[in-house]
């Protein structure tokens, strides 16, 4: 999510979802067991950036349950895919070629509107935070980092969940889609760096 930002050697990434993830100790939030220069390398950015499906919330159940539903109630024929979920967190519009024989952009867009209307009501209650997420977030925070979401999700429901999952409180900016197609998240990343005045290379 955050390509441009910071390109890293796949070991550095390791450690990194280390840091964050796997090894937030009680005594402090860099562990010893992750290498000094990828302690240094954390302690010196200000900004860490998440995504919202599959890094902050299991947002999958209400996904696919709103895909598999709308190709159902508008008869679209399934493609064959090794995984089909391939397509969380990416363009609806996207998701709906990828896991449909879609003929026409009208179909795609009765078919995304379709969706927005299930998930409005069913899929937006569908989902989970990971184990551990909160203890993160709650640790960089005492550490004096500053932390923002930037998703394509629909930026009211994305505050919405995570209200209700309890996390919201942790960050600084929430960042998600508003209903214009020209929407990135690059345009996000760049809005985020821009309000909280943070360079680049300050940021993961």
């Amino acid at each position: 999510s955050l390509h441009g930002f910071c390109s890293l050697p796949n070991l550095r990434v390791y450690y990194i979802k280390k840091i964050l993830l796997a090894k937030v100790s009680q005594t402090g939030f860099i562990t010893p067991s992750v290498p000094f220069a990828e302690r240094q390398f954390i302690k010196m950015k200000k900004l860490i950036i998440f995504d919202l499906d599959g890094t902050l919330l299991d947002t999958s159940p209400g996904i696919m349950h709103c895909y598999s539903e709308t190709g159902k109630k508008l008869g679209l024929k399934s493609n064959v895919l090794d995984n089909k979920r391939c397509v969380i967190g990416g363009p609806l519009k996207d998701g709906f070629k990828k896991l449909y024989s879609i003929k026409n952009e009208t179909q795609v867009d009765a078919a995304v509107d379709e969706y927005k209307k299930l998930y409005a009501t069913q899929g937006i209650k569908m989902y989970k935070p990971y184990d551990g997420i909160e203890k993160m977030l709650k640790n960089l925070q005492s550490h004096g980092f500053y932390t923002a979401v930037a998703t394509l999700k629909l930026e009211d429901y994305v505050k919405e969940m995570l209200k209700e999952a309890g996390l919201s409180h942790y960050f600084d900016i929430i960042k998600g889609w508003n209903g214009n197609d020209n929407c990135t998240k690059a345009v996000f990343l760049e809005e985020i760096l821009s309000e909280l005045s943070i360079r680049r290379r300050d940021t993961i």
